[in-house]
């Protein structure tokens, strides 16, 4: 049995009183700088609601209603008529306004509609929604009543968790290496006919940690794509050129983890014990 709730809010959004603005050369042009004070001295605007505006999920007369409990990716997406889109594992789920299940498309394979597993999905135009399926290479595009529209061959790539722009594109992101052997990643730009537009920049991917995330995030809202890299406190926005246009900032140091904060986050269990942790919460 799983759920999924949307908040009346997304997050706590923390406003400064006296941002800083100011304009700094980019590669290919001028791009306005907003630098704001410390995040812990900022109020708060706005808190996450205690109370779910939608709801769906939980137990059903028919397990095959219910959602993947072992899903990794469980998500749900707004279509414009107060529809929801659910990725479920290898299926979609579509439910309407009040959260009736309307439409389930998809089943487990490599074949037509099939999916290994979705790890994304986002909506564009029309209510068109489209899905990566990295165990298969692919990305499937979706109509607005939820059929299969196309089958897009990506290779090993990965579409953010919001990778839509309004205009019909998408991006995906691509693994790819520096000449000092440093890990980058690629955002390629698609339109839903499978055709590549542009390659909207290269940067970097960030670290691995068993401690904490480091790794440069990527979503696209409206038409315009936000890198978020948290080693530096800031959030670059591009056009759908790839044109670097702001540069949102918070004056916060980076602060590293010392080895023994590192030692006593590490829990010292073996590997047969960590095994069935994961076994026993499967079966909540």
């Amino acid at each position: 049995m799983r759920s999924v709730r949307t908040a009346a809010a997304v997050f706590t959004l923390l406003l400064p009183a006296m941002p800083l603005v100011a304009q700094q050369r980019s590669g290919d042009g001028t791009a306005r700088v907003i630098t704001n004070p410390s995040r812990a001295q900022a109020a708060v605007a706005f808190s996450v609601s205690n109370r779910a505006s939608y709801d769906v999920g939980g137990l059903k007369d028919n397990p095959d209603d219910e959602l993947n409990p072992h899903a990794g990716y469980l998500r749900s997406i707004p279509l414009s008529d107060g529809r929801h889109v659910v990725d479920d594992d290898n299926k979609l789920r579509y439910f309407d306004a009040a959260g009736k299940q309307l439409r389930v498309t998809g089943r487990s394979g490599q074949g037509p509609g099939e999916f290994r597993q979705i790890s994304a999905l986002c909506r564009t135009r029309g209510d068109t929604v489209v899905a990566s399926d990295p165990g298969n290479a692919r990305v499937t595009i979706f109509d607005e009543t939820g059929s299969v529209v196309r089958e897009i061959p990506v290779g090993r790539s990965y579409l953010p968790y919001d990778g839509c722009f309004d205009d019909g594109s998408w991006v995906i992101e691509q693994s790819a290496m520096g000449t000092d052997s440093s890990r980058l990643i690629r955002l390629v730009r698609y339109n839903n006919a499978g055709t590549v537009l542009d390659t909207l920049g290269t940067f970097r991917e960030g670290q691995f940690s068993l401690f904490m995330n480091s790794s440069t995030s990527f979503a696209v809202r409206g038409m315009r794509l936000y890198v978020a890299d948290p080693r530096a406190s800031e959030v670059r926005i591009y056009d759908t050129a790839g044109k670097l246009t702001e540069i949102v900032r918070s004056d916060d140091p980076i602060v590293k983890t010392t080895a023994a904060e590192r030692d006593a986050m590490m829990p010292m269990v073996s590997v047969a014990t960590a095994d069935q942790a994961i076994a026993d919460r499967f079966k909540e």
